[in-house]
């Protein structure tokens, strides 16, 4: 993977710019995206990723991008939401795949897609395999971080616009000088 990064990329900006529901899940984050990029994006879950080492992947095809989520790590939806996450940051902060020559990942990938051929498999999966060393997965791991930040602040707010409106009065300066 090349160390260089798009310099404007700020996981913040990009998820304020996504029509995201106020609780979405990985398949509604996954539709947000694809809508936001204009270009096909799947979601799958595939069993025995975690084996090999990672909970994730993303493959770059011709016309469809496909996210995979380990089966055991899609159990726990905030799991699988932050795992889609960074899959998708991987995408959105224009990251490009590199070969990955890993047979066994390409015998259960095949297994699981038998349209896909093997040599898009294997010139065009993205995987973390060696933790958050490489600049490109702590750029992925930063948006799917920032994502889940602003899931817990979304569920702590009120959904209610009176009930909006009265938190931001009582968290008001002038009302805390009284109050505290």
């Amino acid at each position: 993977m090349s160390a260089s990064l798009p310099a404007s990329f700020d996981p913040w900006r990009v998820l304020r710019s996504i029509d995201l529901p106020r609780r979405p899940t990985a398949e509604t984050l996954v539709a947000r995206v694809a809508a936001h990029l204009g270009r096909t994006i799947e979601l799958s879950v595939v069993p025995g990723l975690t084996a090999l080492g990672m909970c994730g992947m993303w493959m770059a095809g011709d016309g469809v991008d496909l996210v995979c989520i380990d089966e055991a790590a899609a159990s726990s939806p905030a799991h699988k939401l932050h795992i889609t996450g960074h899959e998708l940051g991987h995408i959105l902060a224009g990251h490009k795949p590199t070969a990955t020559m890993h047979s066994l990942l390409v015998e259960v990938l095949a297994a699981k897609f038998p349209r896909l051929p093997r040599e898009l498999i294997v010139r065009s999966v993205m995987a973390r395999n060696a933790g958050y060393s490489c600049p490109q997965e702590r750029q992925a791991e930063e948006f799917a971080t920032v994502l889940m930040a602003h899931v817990a602040h979304q569920e702590h707010q009120p959904a209610s616009p009176a009930g909006r409106a009265a938190m931001a009065a009582f968290a008001h300066p002038a009302w805390m000088a009284l109050h505290v």
